[in-house]
């Protein structure tokens, strides 16, 4: 099982990515970071970019099947041991790959996740 945050802009040398560097060290899967950039102004144009990348990125990477969670605050809570659980039961039905990216900044709607 391998597990790809996607991330928009790139990270700065701060606290938290101190910890994101930590905690992927110590994960037991092979884990990976992949940032995105758009050069489009602020507003909706650059966030239908961003979102056209993340979506590309996801259909050509390789290892099917794959899932795709998304990080939504208008969701259905669950704690990190259920998530655990989620992943470990994925990886045991033959789930290759688990993406990780936060719904509310860069899809466009809600239809954009299901074409993945």
């Amino acid at each position: 099982m391998k597990l790809t945050i996607l991330g928009i802009g790139k990270a700065r040398k701060t606290a938290e990515a101190e910890l994101w560097v930590d905690w992927l060290s110590r994960c037991p899967f092979p884990t990976h970071v992949q940032e995105f950039e758009s050069q489009l102004p602020t507003g909706l144009a650059r966030t239908k970019d961003e979102s056209k990348k993340l979506l590309s990125y996801i259909s050509q990477s390789s290892g099917s099947p794959k899932r795709l969670i998304s990080l939504d605050p208008n969701g259905v809570n669950i704690s990190s041991e259920e998530l655990a659980d989620m992943i470990g039961h994925w990886r045991a039905d033959g789930i290759f790959q688990c993406f990780f990216c936060d719904w509310r900044r860069r899809w466009t709607s809600p239809r954009s996740a299901g074409e993945i």
